[in-house]
C-alpha cells in the first residue's frame, strides 16, 4: 500500500470529499500491483472527426515473469503484436525503429550479472514494438515509472458520484489531463472503478490540431479503453510459450 500512497498522496483532490476519489484511485493500484495472476481483455476505441479505430488487447501474466500479450487491429487481423514469455525467454515483435531483417526478438528473463527480469520490464522492452500501450494496460502491468507518469498526467482528480457499468457499481473518476507535469491540461479523462479496485473503463478526451486545406483546425480525440481484466482466476499455461 506504501507504493500507491507515495504517489497519490501528491495528487490534487477535488469534487465531492466523501468519495475520496485519490484514494479510489490507489486502491486499483495496489490491486493490480499485488495480482500475483490476471488474465482478460482490453478493447480500444478511438474516435476522430467520424474514423473510427478500433483493436484489441488479449493479456494473461503469472507473476514473477511469465506474460502472454496479445494485440490486434481489428480491421486488419494481419497487423498483430505479441509479447510472451515462459519465464526463461520473451519474445516481442521488432520495432519499426530497429534496422534487422528479424521480425521478433528473443531475450533471456535471467541475463548474466543482472536481476531477473520482471513483467514490467518485458513490458518495456516491448512496448515500441505494441500496436496499443495505453493507461489501462499501464495500470494492469504496474510499473512504477508507468504509474507515476500516470501521475503526471493526471493534473487534478475528482469524482462524480457512482454508476453502474456492466452490471457493476463503479466509481466516476475524471480529472484535467496533460501530456506531462511541465505541460498545461490538453485533455479530460475519465475511469470507471469499482469499489474493489478493478478498472472497467478508461477514457481519455484531447483536442488535437490537423491539416486541411493547408489550415490547421481544431479536431476531437476520443480514446475509450474497456477493461474486463480478472485477477487471480484460470489461466492457460499453454500461452506461456515464447512465440520466435
Amino acid at each position: 500500500m506504501a507504493l500507491t500512497w507515495v504517489i497519490w498522496m501528491a495528487m490534487l483532490q477535488t469534487g465531492d470529499a466523501n468519495l475520496r476519489p485519490s484514494e479510489v484511485a490507489s486502491k486499483m493500484f495496489e490491486r493490480y500491483s499485488s495480482a500475483s495472476s490476471v488474465k482478460g481483455q482490453i478493447d480500444l476505441t478511438i474516435q476522430v472527426t467520424g474514423n473510427i479505430f478500433k483493436a484489441k488487447t488479449e493479456i494473461q501474466y503469472e507473476r514473477p515473469n511469465k506474460v502472454y500479450l496479445k494485440q490486434t487491429n481489428l480491421a486488419d487481423a494481419a497487423q498483430l503484436k505479441l509479447l510472451s514469455s515462459d519465464g526463461k525467454h520473451f519474445s516481442y515483435d521488432v520495432p519499426d525503429n530497429l534496422l534487422t531483417q528479424a521480425k521478433r526478438l528473443v531475450e533471456p528473463v535471467h541475463p548474466p550479472h543482472r536481476d531477473p527480469l520482471s513483467i514490467a520490464d518485458m513490458y518495456k522492452a516491448a512496448s515500441s514494438s505494441l500496436l496499443d500501450r495505453s493507461p489501462a494496460l499501464d495500470i494492469v502491468i504496474s510499473s512504477l515509472d508507468d504509474l507515476r507518469h500516470l501521475r503526471s498526467q493526471w493534473a487534478s482528480i475528482a469524482s462524480r458520484g457512482m454508476t453502474e457499468h456492466r452490471g457493476r457499481h463503479a466509481y466516476w473518476i475524471v480529472g484535467d489531463w496533460r501530456r506531462s507535469a511541465a505541460d498545461e491540461p490538453s485533455g479530460l479523462y475519465e475511469m470507471l472503478v469499482t469499489p474493489e479496485g478493478d478498472l472497467l473503463r478508461f477514457v481519455l478526451h484531447q483536442q488535437t490540431m490537423a491539416l486541411e486545406g493547408g489550415n490547421y483546425v481544431p479536431q476531437q480525440v476520443v480514446s475509450t479503453w474497456d477493461v474486463d481484466v480478472r485477477i487471480g482466476g484460470p489461466l492457460d499455461p499453454a500461452l506461456f510459450r515464447v512465440v520466435p
